[in-house]
């Protein structure tokens, strides 16, 4: 699928306005309560995208960096799963040789079900750096961080090209939770994908991300859940020739969609009648969009945004009800879901360098 044509068709799609206004000026008590159930909701969403971005998992996910070539990148055609990997590794000072030019900077020290890998907290910080020249410094580094794996397959196929994911992973830093890590990735040559992947915070908050993409189709879905709330929820899918969009945009029981060529909005699922969306331009590109998600439009990306016009006149352009701050942390950490550079700079790593380390000792 081309980028372009998606582009396009995005474009095109997103440039539909509906008309399902009524005429009738006179204000009408149904907006106001519209309006203040609507900035009720972007309040709680915002609350929730704070409390998150002030948590240690919001800080583990969206690591970025430098990436330094590793065991797991040179790999063509393996696969490792959790029996491979499975016991307790601690981070010791000095690497070890494991044969055929790898080394491992974790030593086993119980047998388990799990994979169970206990590091510096500080090593996080730097992932690249799990394989580095010990310092005098590394005395005083306690292994503070734990994640324990439940789940995991790493199966990269050459011929043909393929790959398979699955990981489900238990954070904890200096014995506090953090969160648990979910993926699930399916690959098969570079037109057929499926991805999903989920974070879950002590605080009960899930954040989701799932694409699926093949020659025809490509299909976007973007969540943040509290409990069984479903806070924010953002998704579209359109055709390689752009013939077919869909669209739809919730923000708690408020929910925005494409329907028939029309934006609709919706609340509790009961059309709203007496309300007009128009699709605006975002912010004359002052907001730096990701690389990652460029090629598909997304509001929470600043791509475009959403002005909605009440009978009475009143307007809401509803990236200032949501908050530009809030955005610029949601598009982080929606951006964070793929290809996290946690998971494949530190469990990745990680396991390469265990996987190699127990077919040694075989």
């Amino acid at each position: 699928m081309k980028r372009n044509a998606i582009l396009i068709g995005l474009t095109l799609m997103l440039g539909f306005t509906v008309s399902s206004c009524t005429d009738n000026e006179e204000t009408n008590p149904i907006n106001k309560l519209q309006q203040e159930e609507l900035k009720a909701k972007t309040e709680v969403l915002s609350t929730a995208v704070e409390t998150i971005s002030n948590s240690q998992g919001f800080e583990i996910i969206t690591l970025k960096g430098k990436t330094k070539e590793g065991e797991a990148e040179d790999q063509n055609g393996i696969k490792i799963t959790l029996d491979d990997v499975k016991g307790e590794y601690v981070y010791q000072k000095e690497s070890k040789s494991v044969g055929n030019g790898h080394f491992s900077d974790f030593k086993k020290v119980k047998d388990t079900t799990l994979f169970i890998m206990k590091m510096p907290k500080e090593i996080i910080h730097k992932p690249w750096e799990v394989r580095r020249t010990k310092t005098e410094g590394d005395e005083e580094m306690k292994n503070n961080f734990m994640v324990t794996t439940k789940k995991y397959l790493y199966e990269r196929v050459t011929t043909p090209s393929s790959f398979m994911y699955n990981l489900e992973s238990d954070i904890k830093s200096d014995s506090i939770d953090v969160g648990t890590l979910a993926i699930n990735w399916a690959m098969k040559g570079e037109m057929d994908i499926n991805y999903d992947a989920q974070f879950k915070f002590p605080e009960e908050f899930l954040i989701g991300a799932d694409l699926d993409l093949s020659e025809n189709n490509v299909a976007y879905e973007y969540f943040l859940m509290h409990g069984d709330k479903t806070l924010y929820k953002e998704k579209c899918t359109i055709d390689s020739d752009s013939s077919n969009f869909t669209y739809s945009l919730n923000i708690g029981n408020i929910e925005i969609k494409l329907e028939n060529g029309k934006y609709i909005i919706l609340r509790d699922d009961k059309e709203e009648k007496d309300v007009k969306i128009e699709v605006v331009a975002p912010d004359n590109g002052k907001t730096k969009v990701s690389r990652r998600l460029m090629g598909v439009a997304m509001f929470f990306a600043s791509n475009f945004d959403l002005k909605i016009t009440f009978a009475n006149g009143d307007v809401i352009i509803l990236s200032e009800l949501v908050g530009k701050e809030t955005l610029v942390k949601m598009n982080k950490l929606f951006d964070s879901m793929y290809d996290m550079y946690f998971v494949k700079n530190i469990v990745d790593r990680v396991a390469m360098q265990v996987y190699f380390m127990n077919k040694t000792e075989q």
